[in-house]
């Protein structure tokens, strides 16, 4: 994937359709991790509160559609041929700054909410904030921070305040600022120090602690008081209350902007919500996940997850990373916790050979292929119906991985 920062290449494609995202309200989402899930929530409930409303993620799993949608409804395959080739033509015209692929995807998710008259956007921030290419929008009614941690620091910075500095680049004058709770106090500092520079906005800050919560968790669920309410999400990992408490504050702001939303009814629109490669049991006998747990603070997430709800079984992962992540760190912290590491090599021109990540572990069983499908295969051959096998480390793997291993097997889902 092409990263080039900026906002100039972006402004030019979009000017040149009148500037749909001008048209659209937003729910703008940037942070290190929780930022699908967020974005995942938030659509969800306003749907169900009865609004058009437009989704917009990124990397895609399976089929580029995903990261499109409208009403929960992925972008037809039909629209998206049509509004890309639409974008390309004016993209061959910018020959001496040509757009990146995540810019001509951003035009084309304007164009389609425009087109679609979605009544509010949430908007998923690719990387960073300040330069990102969904950065053009005005004003959105609420901005939001996800957990920061480590992650590009090649490109955002490398202290949590230089990354806090990026990420709240997103941040503008009259919106609502609703940042997830238990964050590094360096980030809420930053953070703090930012929207001190405007004049007209509002900050919402969740201060309570996880002790005042009654978090209960099982391999497949989440639940937990806020606010004097009941919460039960069938979305597993603690990491998912930090996700859920800032859902409800940015749904509190948009009730306070003129959005009907039922306060009242957010237990039950939450609770059923699922999502796609985060924690996401595909099968239960034998116990096998997906995470796209892929910088530290996704794998402290998964680890906690796994010490939490995993300590009866046998455990199993099935990995591949990039080489810009903590590939180590992370690979060390999960080789305490599993019996045996699969290494793979992501389908990515980025991605880590897998004899590199096998190198220096000590403990688990050890095998590597950058063959993917001969890497699957020995996963699933150490695989006993009581064990459990995660796989994780790269978005990228987890699309590839879910088409050879579950596709079409039964009882699993694709």
């Amino acid at each position: 994937m092409e990263i080039k920062p900026g906002l100039s290449r972006i402004r030019a494609l979009c000017a040149a359709f009148g500037n749909p995202q001008d048209k659209l309200r937003f729910v703008h989402v940037a942070g290190t991790n929780g930022k699908g899930s967020i974005v995942t929530m938030v659509s969800h409930v306003l749907k169900l509160s009865g609004y058009v409303v437009g989704k917009f993620t990124s990397p895609y799993l399976v089929d580029f559609c995903e990261k499109i949608e409208v009403n929960g409804e992925q972008i037809p395959p039909s629209a998206q041929t049509r509004i890309r080739g639409e974008v390309l033509k004016v993209a061959k015209e910018l020959k001496d700054d040509p757009p990146t692929e995540f810019e001509i995807t951003t035009a084309m998710a304007f164009c389609y909410f425009a087109e679609c008259k979605c009544d509010i956007v949430v908007l998923e921030v690719g990387l960073g904030g300040t330069l990102d290419s969904t950065n053009i929008i005005k004003a959105p009614d609420v901005c939001a921070i996800s957990s920061i941690s480590f992650d590009h620091e090649n490109l955002l910075g490398n202290s949590l305040k230089e990354i806090a500095r990026e990420k709240a680049g997103i941040i503008k004058e009259g919106a609502d600022v609703v940042v997830s709770p238990w964050q590094h106090q360096e980030v809420r500092s930053e953070i703090g120090r930012i929207v001190g520079n405007f004049r007209k906005i509002n900050l919402v800050e969740s201060q309570v602690r996880r002790e005042e919560l009654m978090i209960r968790t099982t391999f497949k669920s989440t639940s937990f008081v806020y606010c004097g309410v009941q919460y039960n999400l069938v979305l597993p990992g603690v990491h998912q209350v930090q996700n859920c408490i800032t859902v409800i504050e940015i749904c509190k702001c948009l009730e306070k902007r003129g959005f009907s939303i039922d306060l009242g009814a957010l237990p039950r629109y939450l609770n059923d919500i699922k999502f796609a490669g985060r924690l996401e049991i595909i099968s239960e006998n034998p116990l096998i996940i997906l995470d796209g747990a892929h910088n530290i603070g996704g794998f402290k997430a998964l680890c906690e997850y796994i010490d939490t709800n995993l300590g009866g079984k046998r455990v199993i992962s099935l990995v591949g990373m990039l080489t810009d992540k903590a590939y180590r760190d992370c690979i060390d912290a999960l080789a305490k916790r599993v019996s045996g590491l699969v290494f793979t090599k992501a389908k990515s021109e980025r991605a880590v050979h897998s004899e590199e990540l096998a190198s220096g572990i000590v403990g688990p069983e050890i095998y590597f292929n950058d063959d993917l499908d001969l890497a699957a295969e020995k996963a699933e051959e150490w695989l006993q119906s009581a064990d459990a096998l995660i796989i994780t480390g790269s978005l990228y793997l987890l699309g590839d991985a879910k088409k050879i291993m579950f596709c079409g097997k039964e009882e699993m889902v694709c």
